[in-house]
């Protein structure tokens, strides 16, 4: 027998925790690739949130900010 065929029989024996071992790992890089992702909307729609549309208006209501002594 070759040394492939030897390593393959051999990992045979193992093949369920192998299974296992290649779910977990999966898993692992599903979370760590989530957490930029996470930290791109938290950026672009929180922080960045500023740049967005404001409008003026007449009145002080709970959503309104005052810039540059208008209200917005």
């Amino acid at each position: 027998m070759n040394t492939g065929r030897r390593l393959t029989q051999y990992a045979l024996n193992y093949k369920k925790i192998i299974i296992a071992a290649l779910l977990m790992l999966t898993i692992s890089v599903g979370t760590d690739l989530a957490g930029p992702f996470i930290a791109k909307n938290i950026i672009d729609q929180h922080i960045l949130g500023i740049e967005s549309v404001w409008y003026e208006t007449k009145k002080n209501g709970e959503n309104a900010a005052e810039y540059k002594g208008e209200i917005l």
